[in-house]
């Protein structure tokens, strides 16, 4: 029976309306975030309502996961309740328990990851899944030598997948399996929004399809070392930082674009900010024109040590953080005079 889903809402009255609700169910937590000047959400704040999610979580469901989302009300980014991740997914490899967390870092888009395991032989094949522009990333931990791979409708010849190769399948082509053996691997949902999104933060051109065909594995060594990292996450999910579990999935999705998809490095300029974290750390500074923000936030919302940053911010901005703090602050007295 599922757990009733409960809601926590906190309206902000200031010079800018907030809305937050919690929503919570037996599967996936998310903290949503509905208002205008999404982008003046204070990094405290964010924390602030992570840690009451945190407290609902291990109060109702210790076993449940979580997911941290941030939406803005223009972008209109609702979860679907059929999105393929979690439950859900878990639900067409006929699991009883599917992990997941969930993560949107990303405008207008997702990036998940779901543990499936299943530890005795299987007779089944999967449900068919949603035909959709996304695609599913499979790392699997345990070999699989007996299975079947099959799109649109047909079986096709693939390689026995070893512990630790990487497998791609495009959800266009209504990909079905049928794994015999115990299998334990992780699943990344990447839509092609979250792609698109990857590109345009990187202030780069969008790829097209990722070159990797289905039915043959990548050995590829930098998704095994950040699959690694996530076994540690799913262990105990109450213990898992949602910020840690952001940056990786956020890096499964970097790196899928750039190996598989042809996009393009993103370059410093003149040992400068990339374009995004130019943006970013112009974002954060409107948000804060009247104090209250340090050069260490701008800095780790940039991922880079301060005195990087520092460096990084006057070749590209032309004068350090504080200054155009304070040149910010004279366009904006001229403005209101």
């Amino acid at each position: 029976m599922e757990r009733p889903r409960i809601h926590l809402k906190t309206t902000i009255t200031s010079r800018t309306s907030l809305t937050q609700s919690v929503a919570i169910n037996e599967n996936v937590w998310s903290i949503a975030g509905n208002f205008p000047g999404a982008r003046k959400l204070t990094l405290a704040l964010r924390e602030r309502i992570q840690a009451i999610a945190i407290l609902l979580l291990c109060r109702w469901s210790p076993s449940a996961t979580f997911s941290v989302r941030w939406r803005a009300a223009e972008t209109r980014v609702m979860r679907r309740e059929n999105a393929l991740y979690g439950r859900e997914l878990g639900r067409r490899f006929h699991l009883e328990a599917a992990p997941a967390f969930v993560t949107q870092t990303l405008k207008s888009s997702e990036i998940a990851v779901t543990s499936m395991r299943l530890t005795r032989r299987n007779s089944e094949i999967t449900e068919p899944l949603p035909v959709e522009d996304s695609h599913i990333v499979a790392l699997p931990y345990e070999a699989c030598d007996d299975h079947e791979i099959w799109l649109e409708g047909k079986c096709i010849d693939s390689e026995p997948f070893r512990a630790g190769v990487t497998t791609f399948y495009d959800l266009r082509r209504a990909p079905r399996a049928f794994l015999r053996n115990p299998y334990h691997l992780h699943m990344f949902y990447l839509p092609r929004s979250a792609l698109d999104a990857i590109a345009d933060d990187a202030g780069v051109p969008r790829i097209g399809d990722l070159w990797q065909p289905h039915g043959v594995g990548a050995d590829d060594p930098v998704m095994r070392g950040l699959g690694s990292v996530l076994l540690s996450a799913f262990v105990d999910v109450n213990q898992a930082n949602p910020m840690f579990v952001e940056h990786v999935t956020r890096a499964v999705g970097v790196h899928i674009a750039h190996a598989y998809g042809g996009m393009r490095s993103v370059r410093l300029m003149r040992g400068g900010l990339t374009e995004w974290q130019e943006r970013r750390a112009k974002e954060l500074i409107e948000a804060h024109i009247d104090g209250g923000l340090s050069v260490t936030r701008l800095a780790k919302e940039c991922g880079l040590s301060v005195t990087h940053f520092s460096r990084a911010f006057r070749r590209s901005v032309g004068m350090p953080p504080h200054q155009w703090l304070l040149h910010r602050r004279v366009d904006k007295a001229r403005v209101c005079t």
